[in-house]
């Protein structure tokens, strides 16, 4: 299951590549990107770029592409800038799954849910900001990416051990951190075509007046998803009945609006205002009902924005305060009740976010940094649950009030150092609304609880070409409603879920020089009362304490460049995964249901003059679709995508995108989850 031949192919070829080109890339760093929160720290962990970044280069004449994905010194943090997406990727999973450590689950088309999970744990464990407002919700559920659109962001930042502390939040996990705006003044237009209704449009404008900056971006996406899928007749034992079908009732679209403005008042004052609007529309398509009887949809807008406040009063001293807030309201339609198993349903529903936090940090004695971070906010939320009476007028809701208080303390010399973070969080939930938990007591109205958190992070520069880093972490999830309000005891909820516990350790190595530049890091870890996220039905997933999880593991990330025109990047993951057996108190191997231990993505790009020619492959070991026989085990084919670039004139590129060229379909979760096949797609990009 583990190595098959195709895998040691792939693996071969990528060590022999590695070896083949003499040496490793040197280390190629720019003062000019690190922002004031990280002057006096050298982990790069706590590393932002600035508004004058200059550590990526991209020709608008050529095709030239020599942004690195590990150009940090952490083998734990993966940035990808939007030179690397933007007018190349249909969405924002499609990028992250070039991402070692990271997983993406789909459940269809474009616009249909995805979320991702990272070095093992559950999708709702990852932490999604946008700008640094958190976008999860307190409900518990995951991040679904497929609604954030790509065009506003320049750049996108995974960290799968431990975020800076002001990423840090009120919950444990780890961060995806989506940044949007521009490094210099530009205009840019984008628009996509593509199979079964795929269409995309954006514009992007960024001008810096006096003291001021301006950035606005619109963006348009949408798709009518009637691509054709297997249909098995419910039968899946039984290959004689199964018929090729279309998804019908599967249309999606999004626009979204985005504005920030950065205003440098004095050296020493800077104000910082964003605000973002998003509205999206989703039919939810079910395969076993006829076309005449799907009616059920789903629609939300939302609005959210921040302020931020920065004074620095010496040079590696700095004060922030930032506001923060996120509204959203939703309207979820069964009019016929095929979504909810009690009947017809009208869902209206909105919730309401806003937070403060005080941050502060300086330099002392030229090695050694401190940082305090207080933040305190308040949600509302509710949860859906399949079970609820037609007659109920909303799912149950919750209000959730949350405060706490972080400290980091950084050694720093030119050749190592390490950072030591703390962060407490206090947690008031009135997330219990079940009269009966199924062992007849009513338990109070009112959750809260105390949450320690902490990690540890060393480097050390043993040669210029390599680094060696090391992290420890212990975090909490704090419990949420629909964990407990979901599926379990008797689906009145399960009153004795514990916060999930996990902790992590890894260690881990850049390597540079030219023309190679490779990192690999190895983890191992538990999460104790591990909350999975299973679908029930499109764009429903319950949550079941599925007990005591280990993971290990390794990922590996290599990109060279051994001649101008050519470069080479591979990115390999292998996730072992266990969980306790109760019964032995020992632990034991389970199947995992749509769980590929080994993924592995290769990229190879040709370029010269106008021209780009790219070829990936992503490959992803075989997984099991069901408990019941040995035949419930898929090894899908590699999924294999080809683009062709040109500039034909100066600013504009036009680009041609074949996705998934072998046509490979299977449903990756259940039967109300087919996957499109080949795609075809046309982009073309504009920018000044």
């Amino acid at each position: 299951m583990f190595y098959n031949s195709f895998l040691y192919r792939a693996f071969n070829w990528s060590v022999f590549l590695f070896f083949l080109f003499p040496g490793f890339l040197r280390a190629e760093t720019d003062s000019s990107a690190l922002s004031d929160t990280a002057t006096f720290n050298a982990i790069a962990v706590s590393v932002q770029s600035s508004d004058t970044d200059t550590s990526v280069s991209a020709e608008l004449d050529t095709l030239n592409v020599t942004a690195f994905r590990t150009g940090h010194s952490n083998s734990s943090v993966t940035t990808i800038s939007a030179n690397e997406f933007l007018g190349k990727c249909t969405d924002l999973p499609a990028v992250l799954e070039q991402v070692s450590g990271v997983a993406i689950r789909r459940t269809g088309g474009f616009g249909e849910y995805t979320d991702a999970s990272i070095r093992g744990g559950s999708p709702k464990q990852v932490q999604v900001y946008l700008d640094g407002i958190p976008l999860n919700s307190a409900a518990g559920g995951a991040v679904d990416l497929s609604k954030i659109p790509l065009t506003a962001l320049r750049d996108i930042t995974v960290y799968k051990g431990t975020a800076p502390l002001e990423l840090l939040g009120s919950t444990a996990g780890a961060v995806i951190n989506l940044r949007s705006g521009a490094v210099k003044d530009m205009v840019a237009g984008l628009l996509e075509l593509g199979s079964f209704g795929y269409r995309k449009a954006g514009t992007v404008l960024r001008k810096r007046i006096g003291p001021m900056t301006h950035y606005f971006s619109v963006d348009y996406s949408g798709a009518r998803n009637d691509y054709p899928y297997e249909d098995d007749n419910d039968t899946p034992y039984n290959s004689d009945d199964d018929a090729i079908k279309t998804k019908n009732h599967n249309e999606f679209s999004m626009i979204g609006v985005n504005y920030s403005t950065n205003w440098q008042i004095r050296n020493d004052h800077r104000l910082t205002a964003l605000v973002t609007f998003t509205d999206e529309f989703q039919e939810l398509f079910h395969k076993q009902l006829v076309d005449t009887t799907q009616l059920a949809s789903h629609s939300s807008e939302s609005v959210l924005g921040r302020i931020d406040w920065e004074y620095s009063p010496a040079e590696y001293s700095i004060v922030e305060t930032r506001f923060e807030g996120r509204y959203k309201r939703a309207l979820f339609d069964d009019p016929l009740g095929h979504v909810y198993l009690s009947g017809a349903r009208k869902e209206r529903n909105t919730f309401p976010f806003a937070a403060v936090q005080c941050r502060t940090s300086g330099k002392i004695h030229d090695v050694i940094g401190l940082q305090m971070l207080v933040r305190g906010g308040c949600e509302g939320y509710s949860t859906v649950n399949l079970f609820a009476p037609s007659s109920a007028s909303s799912s149950p809701a919750a209000l959730r009030l949350t405060g706490g208080a972080a400290g980091e303390c950084s050694l720093a010399s030119e050749n190592a150092g390490c950072i030591l973070r703390y962060n407490h969080v206090y947690v008031r939930d009135s997330a219990n609304f079940t009269p009966n938990h199924g062992s007849g007591k009513s338990l109070p109205k009112i959750w809260k609880n105390h949450f320690p958190n902490g990690n540890l992070d060393a480097f050390l520069n043993v040669r210029d070409w390599l680094t060696i880093d090391a992290a420890f972490r212990y975090e909490f999830l704090p419990v949420t409603l629909s964990d407990r309000y979901g599926w379990g005891n008797n689906y009145l909820g399960n009153p004795r879920l514990l916060p999930e516990r996990r902790s992590e350790g890894n260690i881990g190595c850049i390597l540079r020089r030219d023309p190679v530049e490779s990192s690999f890091a190895v983890f191992i870890g538990t999460t104790m009362d591990m909350i999975e996220l299973q679908p029930q039905s499109q764009r429903i997933l319950m949550a079941i304490n599925s007990g005591n999880a280990f993971h290990t593991g390794l990922e590996w990330d290599l990109h060279s460049t051994p001649w101008p025109y050519l470069t080479i990047d591979n990115h390999l993951t292998v996730i072992r995964k266990k969980r306790l057996n109760e019964f032995s108190n020992g632990w034991s191997e389970k199947r995992l249901l749509f769980f590929s231990p080994v993924e592995n993505d290769f990229r190879i790009t040709f370029s010269h003059d106008r021209f780009s020619l790219g070829h990936s492959l992503h490959y992803r070991s075989p997984f099991y679709k069901n408990y019941t026989l040995a035949t419930d085990l898929v090894a899908p084919a590699p999924a294999c995508n080809v683009s062709l670039s040109v500039n034909p004139v100066r600013h504009v590129t036009l680009t041609y995108r074949l996705e998934n060229y072998l046509n490979v379909r299977y449903a990756p979760l259940s039967y109300y989850t087919p996957l499109p096949g080949r795609m075809h797609f046309f982009i073309g990009k504009i920018q000044w």
